[in-house]
């Protein structure tokens, strides 16, 4: 729960939140203790090469599609973790059958999460005022 907390509110990644505040202890503890007791949503631990993790990737299910969220110690960027997350945690998603479409959104402005997304095999389909949406379908 407090690695989940630091990698939330690690300052770049605030920086490319679209909730940029820092969170209290206190509330992110209710908010992982609702996490985990809800049955759409799945919460994956990332682990680097030694065992340790380094992040983790969030899936929030609703219907056939699901929402991603990714989240990196600051140490382990730019390592293709990221790339390498995203792309098994939607492969073991699609092929469990718990969603046939997967959805990101990131700010624009926000090029690593995007080519990290691209990387996975998704593809840009929305623009907003804030964000961009990309998919990635079964």
């Amino acid at each position: 729960m407090r690695a989940f907390w630091a990698w939330r509110n690690d300052e770049s990644a605030r920086a490319a939140s679209f909730s940029p505040e820092p969170v209290p202890f206190d509330q992110h503890e209710r908010w992982y203790r609702e996490r985990l007791a809800d049955p759409h949503t799945l919460l994956h631990v990332v682990v680097g090469p030694d065992a340790q993790p380094v992040g983790y990737v969030r899936f929030a299910l609703a219907g056939g599609e699901a929402e991603i969220s990714i989240a990196l110690d600051a140490s382990t960027r730019g390592r293709g973790y990221g790339t390498a997350a995203i792309d098994r945690g939607c492969e073991a998603l699609l092929r469990g059958g718990l969603a046939n479409r997967i959805v990101a959104r990131v700010k624009l402005g926000n090029e690593i999460s995007r080519r990290a997304f691209l990387r996975a095999g998704f593809v840009e389909r929305v623009r907003s005022d804030d964000a961009l949406e990309l998919v990635r379908i079964a």
